[in-house]
C-alpha cells in the first residue's frame, strides 16, 4: 500500500523527480570528492606531497590537485578542497531547492484537486459525510500530504550515503563494511521494525485531528445552542480528549523517530574507535598513512550521521502522511456522483416543465418519490404541500439538478433536462430556501452571487424588488456593509429578503421557494409575500410550503403524500374534494 500511494502521488511529477534524481547523483559525487580532498591537504602537511593514501577516488583527487597551476602542494590541496566543497554545497542547495519546490507544488496541487473534486460532487455526497469531514480532508489531510513528498529526499540520502560508503571502501574495505553494518544495517532494521507502529500512530493522529475538526466545527456552528443547553463543558472535554490523543501519538512518533538514529550513532562511535585502533596497529604508527584515512572516515561519518537524522525526519514524515494520503486518494478516486452535463443550449422556458413518471431514492434508502407526473406551466404559480418527509424538497432538488431522477424524466419544453447544459439551465433558476445562506462579505457581493457582470444598478433594482433596499440603506455602509459570516449580523427577515434579491438579480425563468417564509415573523413574512406578489404573471413560481395560507392563491396546488401526488387543483377545488389537503387545512386553522 505505501508503494501504491507513493506512485499515485508522484505520478504527475515524473519528469521533475527524474531531474531531481540526476541532481542528487551529482551532489553525492561532489560530496564524496569534497570529503576525499582532505587527504591531499593532510598529506602535504605530513610528507610534503599529496599522495599518501591509496585508493582510486583519493588518487583521482590527488591527480587533479597536481594539475592545478599552483606549485606549492599544500596551497594547491587547500584550493582544490575549497572548490570541491563549494561545488558540493551548491549542488546540495540545488537539491534542497528542487525538492522543496516539488513538495510545495504537490501540496498545492493535491489540495486544489481535493477541493475541486468535492466542489463538483453530487449534492447527495454532502449528505453522506459530516461537514467537518469535508473541511478536514481539504484543510488538514491534503496539507499533511506535504510530508509524503519527503520521500523524494530519501532517494538523495540513499545516493549520498552510497557515494560515501564507496569512498570508504576505496580506502579501507573492512572499515566501510563495519560502518555499513553499524549504521546502515542497525538503523535500517530498527526503522523497519518501528514502521508498523509509526503507521498506526499516524492513523491515530489523523483520527484525533479529525475529531478536533469536528468538535471545533460544531462548537462554532452550534455556539448558541451549546450555551442555551449549558453543554459548553461537554464540548470542551471532548476537544481536550481529542487533543490529548493527538499529542500522545505525536510524542510516541517522535521517540520512535529519534531512537534508531541515537542507537546507530553510538554504534558509529564504537566503529570509529575500532577502526582507529586497527589502523594504528596495522600501520606501525605511520601517521602519514593513518591520519588522512582517519580524517576521511571522520568526515564521512559526520555526514552519515547527518544523513541518518534527515532520514529519520523523512521516514517519519512519509509514514505519518500515509493515513492522510490514503484519505486524499479515497476522495480523488471514489465515485462521488459527478452528474453528467448536457450539450443542448437553454434559451428560456417557452411552455412548461413536465414531470413524467419521476421516481427517486437517496443512496441506500427507500424511494422518496414514486412515479410522479405533473406539469409546471410558464408564468403560473405551482405550490407543493404535504406532510413532512413526503418528498416536497426533493422535487425542487431534482429541478435544480442537484440529483438526477432514477426513472422517468423531467421535460423542459419536451426536452429532457439532462440534455440541457447544466450551467445555462441553473442560470435561469432562482432559489430561496428556509434558511438562506449568507456568505461573509458585503451586501452587494451577496446579492450579485453568480452574476459577475452585475452592475450596482442591477443590485439595487433586485434589492428593491425584494423589498430589501430600505433596510440595506440603513446599514452602516449600505450596500458595501459587511454582513459577517453566515449573515449573523442580520435578522432572519433581512437575510431572507437579501436571499430573494440574490435570486431575482438572475432574472430567473423559474423561482423555486422551499419553505421560504416558514421561519419568519408575521411582518417579515408579509414583506416577502408582498415582494413575491409583484412577480406573479412575470415569473414561473414553484413554492414548497407548510403554511397553507401562503399558497391559497396559487394557480395549482400539488398535494404530496408518502412520495406520490395524491391530489392537485386550486385551493377551493381541493377543499371541495375533502381529502388530504382539506384535512391539513382544517388542522392548521384550528392551531
Amino acid at each position: 500500500m505505501p508503494a501504491d500511494l507513493l506512485r499515485f502521488f508522484f505520478a504527475p511529477y515524473r519528469r521533475r523527480v527524474g531531474g531531481l534524481l540526476l541532481l542528487q547523483l551529482l551532489a553525492a559525487v561532489l560530496s564524496a570528492i569534497a570529503v576525499a580532498s582532505i587527504a591531499p591537504v593532510i598529506g602535504s602537511v605530513v610528507t610534503g606531497t599529496s599522495g599518501t593514501v591509496q585508493g582510486p577516488v583519493v588518487a583521482m583527487v590527488g591527480a587533479a590537485v597536481g594539475r592545478l597551476p599552483i606549485a606549492d602542494p599544500f596551497t594547491g590541496a587547500v584550493v582544490f578542497m575549497l572548490l570541491a566543497t563549494a561545488a558540493s554545497e551548491t549542488a546540495a542547495f540545488g537539491c534542497g531547492f528542487v525538492a522543496n519546490g516539488l513538495r510545495a507544488d504537490g501540496v498545492r496541487d493535491w489540495t486544489v484537486r481535493v477541493y475541486e473534486r468535492i466542489l463538483r460532487a453530487d449534492y447527495s455526497y454532502f449528505l453522506q459525510h459530516r461537514h467537518s469531514d469535508h473541511t478536514h480532508v481539504i484543510m488538514v489531510a491534503a496539507y499533511n500530504t506535504q510530508t509524503l513528498f519527503m520521500a523524494a529526499t530519501l532517494t538523495g540520502i540513499l545516493i549520498q550515503a552510497t557515494a560515501l560508503l564507496a569512498l570508504l571502501w576505496s580506502v579501507s574495505p573492512l572499515g566501510s563494511v563495519l560502518v555499513a553494518a553499524a549504521g546502515g544495517v542497525a538503523y535500517g532494521a530498527l526503522t523497519w521494525l518501528s514502521a508498523g507502529t509509526l503507521m498506526r500512530l499516524g492513523e491515530a493522529q489523523r483520527t484525533a485531528s479529525r475529531g478536533q475538526s469536528r468538535w471545533a466545527d460544531e462548537m462554532i456552528r452550534g455556539a448558541r445552542l451549546l450555551r442555551v443547553f449549558d453543554t459548553v463543558g461537554a464540548w470542551r472535554d471532548a476537544f481536550h480528549t481529542a487533543s490529548r490523543r493527538y499529542t500522545r501519538a505525536a510524542v510516541r512518533q517522535a521517540a520512535l523517530r529519534l531512537a534508531p538514529g541515537a542507537i546507530a550513532s553510538i554504534g558509529f562511535v564504537w566503529v570509529v574507535g575500532g577502526i582507529a585502533y586497527l589502523m594504528w596497529r596495522g600501520s606501525g604508527g605511520q601517521l602519514a598513512t593513518l591520519v588522512p584515512i582517519l580524517a576521511i572516515f571522520v568526515l564521512s561519518l559526520r555526514q552519515l550521521l547527518g544523513l541518518m537524522a534527515s532520514t529519520g525526519d523523512a521516514v517519519m514524515g512519509v509514514v505519518a502522511a500515509l493515513p492522510y494520503a490514503a484519505r486524499v486518494r479515497q476522495v480523488i478516486t471514489e465515485p462521488i456522483g459527478d452528474l453528467p452535463d448536457g450539450t443542448r443550449p437553454f434559451n428560456g422556458l417557452v411552455r412548461d416543465v413536465r414531470f413524467a413518471g419521476v421516481s427517486y431514492a437517496y443512496r441506500g434508502r427507500e424511494r422518496v418519490l414514486l412515479d410522479n407526473s405533473f406539469t409546471i406551466t410558464r408564468h403560473r404559480t405551482t405550490a407543493i404541500v404535504g406532510p413532512s418527509g413526503a418528498g416536497k424538497s426533493t422535487i425542487l432538488d431534482l429541478l435544480l439538478r442537484l440529483y438526477d431522477v432514477d426513472s422517468g424524466s423531467i421535460l423542459v419544453d419536451d426536452v429532457d433536462v439532462r440534455e440541457l447544459r447544466r450551467d445555462e439551465w441553473r442560470a435561469r433558476i432562482g432559489f430561496l430556501s428556509q434558511e438562506p445562506f449568507v456568505f461573509a462579505g458585503t451586501v452587494a457581493e451577496n446579492i450579485a452571487l453568480g452574476r459577475d457582470d452585475a452592475t450596482r444598478d442591477d443590485i439595487i433594482e433586485a434589492a428593491r424588488l425584494a423589498d430589501a433596499h430600505e433596510f440595506i440603506t440603513r446599514l452602516d455602509g449600505g450596500y458595501d456593509a459587511t454582513v459577517g459570516e453566515r449573515g449573523l449580523t442580520l435578522s432572519g427577515g433581512q437575510r431572507q429578503r437579501l436571499a430573494l434579491a440574490r435570486a431575482l438579480i438572475r432574472r430567473p425563468e423559474l423561482l423555486l421557494m422551499d419553505e421560504a417564509t416558514s421561519s419568519l415573523d408575521n411582518r417579515s413574512e408579509t414583506l416577502v409575500k408582498d415582494a413575491l406578489a409583484t412577480l406573479r404573471g412575470r415569473c414561473t413560481l414553484v413554492v414548497v410550503a407548510h403554511r397553507l395560507t401562503t399558497v391559497r392563491d396559487a394557480d395549482q396546488i400539488l398535494v404530496l403524500d408518502e412520495g406520490a401526488i395524491v391530489e392537485s387543483g386550486t385551493h377551493d377545488a381541493l377543499l371541495a374534494v375533502n381529502g388530504v389537503y382539506a384535512r391539513l387545512w382544517r388542522a392548521q386553522r384550528t392551531e
